[in-house]
């Protein structure tokens, strides 16, 4: 079920960037006659003129209208380029089907035509502007009309390259994350070779096994156990006993 919802939300992505286009001309008022049959008696020939001419003469008229040529003409440089960057997508012109004009501002005017050229269709408009009593070219644009089809394999090969490049710079990520316990170690190594190596501590001397002999015959309670004790176990009086030294020699005694 996922899957569907996820298929089903590309398709209506895919819909929505063909349906995105639209047609602004709807929102322009008709060009008063007078001036639409002055340019749309003129528009449609420059039309066929230029996409008629080849390569060579295209070069020249572009160095003739560059702002360093011998007539500077912003506009009609912008159509040149616009019909150089379109025609290999549009073909030669076979006919123009329709021609309007509409009012773009209060000087300017819009000359749009629907032709027909060996490839597909196409929206051609001209801008002219009123620069002293007379119209200029100031812009213009060849619009090719694609299919539906056309449109479609479009869209889907935007999405492939975006989904593509979203995968490639995870891809990417997810190496350099990878390659970060790499980088660790190596610095592990590096610290490890800047320590100064440590000296060996010497060891601890062993405790002697024996203390100094201490001379414990001042503690007069000792001297009577032990004296006790020995003539306990020699049977002898204590009175016939003289204790003259008692002396410890193992650190035993300090634990009994």
């Amino acid at each position: 079920m996922k899957k569907f919802v996820l298929v089903l939300c590309m398709i209506t992505c895919l819909f929505s960037f063909v349906g995105c286009s639209s047609d602004s001309s709807s929102s322009y008022k008709s060009a008063p006659s007078s001036v639409s049959q002055l340019l749309e008696s003129e528009t449609p020939d420059m039309v066929t003129s230029l996409t008629g001419i080849g390569d060579s003469d295209l070069d020249n008229m572009m160095a003739a209208y560059d702002e360093d040529g011998d007539s500077p003409n912003p506009g009609m440089v912008a159509l040149i380029q616009a019909w150089t960057s379109n025609r290999d997508d549009l073909g030669a012109l076979v006919s123009i089907d329709s021609t309007r004009t509409v009012v773009v501002d209060s000087d300017t005017y819009e000359v749009q035509m629907n032709a027909t050229f060996e490839l597909r269709p196409a929206e051609v408009a001209v801008d002219f502007q009123l620069e002293n009593s007379q119209y200029v070219v100031s812009s213009g644009r060849f619009d090719p009309v694609f299919t539906m089809g056309e449109k479609l394999a479009q869209a889907g090969m935007n999405t492939l390259m975006g989904m593509g490049t979203v995968f490639l710079v995870l891809i990417l990520i997810s190496l350099i994350i990878s390659c970060f316990k790499f980088i660790h170690i190596w610095e592990e190594k590096r610290k490890k070779a800047a320590e100064p190596e440590k000296e060996p501590q010497p060891a601890a001397p062993a405790l002697a096994e024996e203390e100094e002999e201490e001379d414990l015959s001042d503690d007069m309670e000792l001297v009577a156990v032990i004296t006790a004790a020995i003539a306990a176990s020699e049977d002898t009086p204590a009175d016939g006993l003289v204790v003259r030294s008692i002396r410890r020699k193992s650190n035993k005694w300090k634990r009994a």
